[in-house]
């Protein structure tokens, strides 16, 4: 659902079946006999255009990256060639809501429902932390997170770099 990336790579062997890794980390298919750990060199163009590297691409060519909301189906020929297939497993239909008054009733209503999303994620066994990028995402829950539990409960975290373009540290 998200919570992790999620690697693969279709691995063939001279005189014997192919076979399909999968894995969370990146480094865990560097494990796999056969690997193909050679670079990716649209994957590095698009690092240094993005400053990361997007799915579906890794820096090596051996291994995609599963993208937001995709599923990945293996279907495995005669020959035993494992064949990634990859499609979307949800899609957001935006209709229009007639219950929506006006633009207020629309802020009131994101409103609760962030409240309700961020309330449901500040359950833990453990402190919880929030990073604040600089950018509207973290601050809103940064924000939510303070109107529920009080602004001395909230723990935030930020990372400055000395890099000009890597740091948001002044807008968090």
């Amino acid at each position: 659902m998200g919570k992790k990336p999620l690697y693969f790579a279709s691995i063939a062997r001279a005189g014997a079946p192919s076979f399909f890794a999968v894995a969370s980390e990146l480094k865990a298919l560097l494990r796999v006999p056969g690997f193909d750990r050679g670079l990716d060199h649209e994957a590095l163009g698009r690092y240094l255009v993005h400053e990361y590297v997007p799915a579906p691409y890794t820096i090596f060519r051996g291994a995609r990256k599963l993208g937001s909301g995709q599923r990945l189906r293996i279907e495995f020929r005669g020959d035993g060639a494992a064949e990634p297939r990859i499609d979307r497993y949800w899609d957001l239909p935006f209709v229009e809501q007639p219950s929506v008054a006006s633009n207020d009733d629309a802020a009131l209503e994101l409103h609760k429902l962030l409240l309700a999303s961020v309330r449901r994620r500040l359950v833990a066994d453990v402190p919880v932390g929030i990073f604040l990028s600089g950018g509207i995402d973290s601050s809103t829950v940064a924000a939510l997170a303070a109107e529920l539990a009080g602004p001395a409960n909230v723990r935030t975290y930020s990372i400055g770099f000395s890099e000009a373009s890597f740091d948001e540290s002044s807008h968090a």
